[in-house]
């Protein structure tokens, strides 16, 4: 008897602590991959769902053996890095995340440029169409050796061959895209962004050495007078020199060519060029006739003419003010604003307001216009305007 209870004993001792060949952590139920008929397993009948473990099967994956992967039965113990199944043709110069760039349907990168789009070099302008090689040179087409981002990493022999002009004599900068555009598939001069000085409008020029010497292309002012000074000096209308005018160009001028407009902007300090001034601004010897210095800034001296000459009325005979402004705007002559009611005689408000066309209507006297006819205008017979002034003190019919 005690012989039998140790052997059932030991019987369940081994049955309790019998070692799983897929290793103690295993977890899954053996009926998930085994029949009762056979231990060997069968795929077709397998009840076991790979993708429910951290690995799913996807694309390539499906296809292959377990035994690929799986290379004894202690399955927690497979790796599960690409790394570690697929040897690294490009021998570490990208990294070991092979999904970074491959799917598992195939090898082939269709997404190259997207995928380079993440890197720390975006392929932009030119860039997206150059050939992988042209960047990465290696011994082999899958090896990509680090290359720098700057560029003259790739662009050094371009910068070296410039003659035109010669990048090296003339101490340009590396940055290749200080002066060309990124976007550009050429180095042409269209392309260069000269974005330090624009070059617009009359500066807008196709030969660099209009300003620059052959081989000297550093150190050159901004200053407008650097390239201007001969225009400057044989500017005769006015003249530049002789009048002392500041040498900075753009005080007065725009970029437009031809140097004109001109707009002297301190002008306004001396003497507002507004109304009809304003429209001649540009035309200096329209009131510089003799010259800068000393030109009047009253209205008789340039109107003079202007007085003598204007007959309706006679502003000479009348001996009218030779201040403009008194009657006249800086808009235009007409319509006079004589302040005729404030001073004399309501004939722009009242009952005579729009009732005459020219001062000759009541002032018939054109030597005196002191003198004055109501009867020209009011053709009633002297009892009506009798009755009508019989208040009115000192009124005489007739009466100038």
């Amino acid at each position: 008897m005690l012989k039998l209870s140790f052997i059932i004993f030991l019987s369940l001792l081994n049955i309790c602590f019998a070692q799983s060949p897929h290793g103690s952590d295993f977890k899954i139920a053996c009926e998930n991959c085994h029949t009762t008929e056979d231990w060997k397993v069968d795929l077709q009948k397998m009840k076991f769902d790979h993708n429910q473990t951290s690995f799913s099967l996807i694309g390539q994956h499906t296809s292959i053996e377990c035994k690929s992967c799986h290379i004894n039965l202690v399955f927690q113990n497979t790796a599960n890095q690409c790394a570690d199944c697929h040897k690294d043709i490009h021998e570490n110069t990208v990294g070991i995340d092979c999904a970074r760039c491959h799917e598992t349907t195939s090898w082939l990168v269709n997404k190259i440029t997207e995928i380079h789009q993440m890197s720390r070099f975006p392929l932009l302008g030119g860039h997206l169409t150059a050939d992988c090689n042209q960047c990465h040179i290696s011994s082999s087409t899958v090896k990509f050796e680090p290359v720098g981002v700057e560029c003259k990493f790739c662009h050094i022999n371009d910068y070296n061959s410039a003659k035109s002009p010669n990048h090296i004599a003339a101490g340009f900068s590396l940055e290749c895209q200080d002066c060309h555009d990124i976007n550009s598939a050429e180095w042409g001069m269209s392309d260069f962004a000269h974005n330090f000085f624009p070059l617009v409008e009359a500066h807008n020029i196709a030969n660099c050495f209009q300003c620059h010497q052959q081989n000297s292309f550093a150190g050159l002012s901004q200053e407008c007078i650097t390239c201007h000074q001969n225009d400057y000096n044989s500017t005769a209308n006015p003249n530049h020199t002789a009048l002392a005018f500041s040498i900075d160009c753009k005080q007065c001028h725009t970029f437009s060519p031809g140097w004109e407009p001109a707009e002297f902007l301190a002008h306004d300090n001396i003497y507002p060029l507004v109304g009809a001034h304003a429209q001649i601004k540009n035309d200096c010897n329209k009131c510089h006739t003799s010259g800068y210095v000393n030109t009047p800034n009253q209205c008789i001296g340039c109107h003079q003419n202007d007085f003598n000459n204007t007959t309706n009325p006679s502003h000479i005979t009348l001996n009218f003010s030779t201040d403009c402004e008194s009657c006249h705007s800086l808009s235009s002559w007409k319509p006079a604003t004589f302040d005729h009611d404030g001073q004399y005689f309501p004939i722009y408000s009242g009952e005579h307001a729009g009732e005459w066309n020219q001062c000759s209507d009541c002032h018939v006297d054109a030597n005196n216009y002191a003198n004055f006819s109501c009867v020209t205008c009011h053709e009633h017979n002297q009892n009506d305007m009798d009755n009508e002034h019989r208040e009115v003190s000192g009124y005489i019919y007739e009466s100038n």
